[in-house]
Formats: structure tokens, sequence, C-alpha cells
């Protein structure tokens, strides 16, 4: 994993990483960058796959469970 940007320090701070298909194992690039605005925090989300043209919605589904799932521990930090 590659890191760029300290939290509490930096506005953004990019989490980089390789992730790996289902099936076959094909190598995914993945990327994550978080953007201090103050009282709000945005997270952004990128997943590409090195090969082929046609992901069948994996890097979608990777993007949208990582989301829920973050969204899920905020909620519960809050109490709620």
């Amino acid at each position: 994993m590659r890191r760029r940007g300290a939290a509490q320090t930096d506005v953004e701070v990019w989490l980089e990483t390789l992730a790996y298909t289902a099936v076959l194992r094909f190598a995914v690039d993945v990327a994550l960058r978080l953007t201090d605005e103050g009282e709000s925090t945005y997270v952004d989300m990128r997943s590409a796959s090195h090969f082929g043209r046609r992901d069948f919605g994996e890097n979608a589904a990777r993007i949208g469970a990582f989301m829920a799932d973050l969204d899920a521990a905020m909620l519960a930090r809050a109490g709620g």
C-alpha cells in the first residue's frame, strides 16, 4: 500500500493499493482520497482493472461495498 499525506496534518490523504478479482485473480488498482473540509471529510474511491475492457460490474460493486461499510461504521460511531 502506498500513502500520500498524513491524517490531521494534510488537507488530502491518498491511499493506493492492489486488489484482485474474485475469478482468475487479476490485479485491480484501488485508490482512496480523503479530503478534509473542516466540519466534513469527503471520500472518493476509484477501482480500475489492469486487464480487459469489462469488469462485469466488479469495480462498482467493490466501491459500493466499501462505501456501505464506511457508512455503517460512521453510523455506529455516531451512536445511530
